[in-house]
């Protein structure tokens, strides 16, 4: 749907592109397609130095029409460039368009057992609560 910061498309269903007369793409993203970076996640995690690698989301909210949204995570912190301990039941909120002008760094290491093929994705300025 995005391209360079772009926006080139919409999701558009059979239902909801009847009205403006498009023709249909995709009712949601589950045909997600990423540009990939020329790292691994090693090579990036290396260039974060420290920070915190987000595994997966525990539960939380989030507002489609708003943007807005409240996650608890799981993952590890990045100290020194490497994978270091755990972390669990940390929070992050805010909303998802000032979320996506943050992205800094896209790898080249698809998740191969998700419809979205998520990469490891780099996100600079985003506070956590519960470090």
């Amino acid at each position: 749907m995005f391209e360079k910061g772009v926006l080139r498309s919409y999701y558009v269903d059979t239902y909801y592109g009847k009205m403006p007369k498009m023709a249909p793409t995709s009712g949601g993203v589950s045909n997600l397609a990423w540009t990939l970076g020329p790292k691994p996640q090693a090579g990036i995690l290396r260039d974060v130095g420290e920070g915190i690698l987000v595994t997966a989301f525990i539960g939380g909210n989030s507002n489609g029409t708003t943007g807005d949204y409240s996650f608890s995570l799981q993952g590890f912190r990045i100290r020194g460039g490497e994978r270091a301990e755990p972390v669990s039941e940390m929070n992050i909120a805010g909303n998802m368009l000032d979320l996506l002008k943050k992205l800094a760094s896209v790898g080249n290491d698809p998740w191969p057992y998700s419809s979205m093929r998520t990469p490891t994705l780099v996100f600079e300025g985003v506070q956590f609560a519960g470090v």
